[in-house]
């Protein structure tokens, strides 16, 4: 529960209490995880997926735009150490890079596509899913 509620409990929280009839933007930071899971993280998993879905329920339920970005693993920051970072690399999964991490969410709030409320952002064996809006 940790892991699970640190991150459903704080967005279940963001949506009870925001004022979302004059709120034009709200983005909720994902992981790939929650949509093609990741082995001996499904409490991680779990909790990104809620989070996933609270997106998509709010959007369409609010006037303003509500998206859940589902990052990759980022490039010499965030939770992936070194040997994890080799493991991706290994999988088909390259890291972001912060400069390109920036890019792609200012991208995202400037040009994202309203209706659009999962996006996937990263490069990796998920671009082979054609059912995910990718950044």
């Amino acid at each position: 529960s940790r892991v699970f509620d640190t991150k459903t409990r704080s967005a279940f929280i963001l949506g009870a209490r925001l004022k979302h009839e004059s709120l034009k933007f709200l983005v909720f930071f994902s992981s790939i995880a929650g949509c093609f899971g990741n082995q001996g993280q499904s409490d991680y998993v779990a909790s990104n997926e809620v989070v996933n879905k609270l997106a998509i329920y709010l959007n369409n339920s609010w006037p303003g735009r509500v998206v859940a970005i589902n990052w990759g693993p980022w490039e010499k920051i965030g939770m992936a150490d070194a040997a994890l970072q080799r493991q991706f690399t290994e999988r088909g999964i390259i890291p972001i890079s912060p400069s390109l991490g920036r890019k792609l969410m200012i991208d995202e709030l400037f040009y994202g596509e309203p209706e659009q409320s999962l996006i996937v952002a990263g490069e990796g064996p998920w671009l082979k899913n054609k059912n995910f809006i990718r950044i």
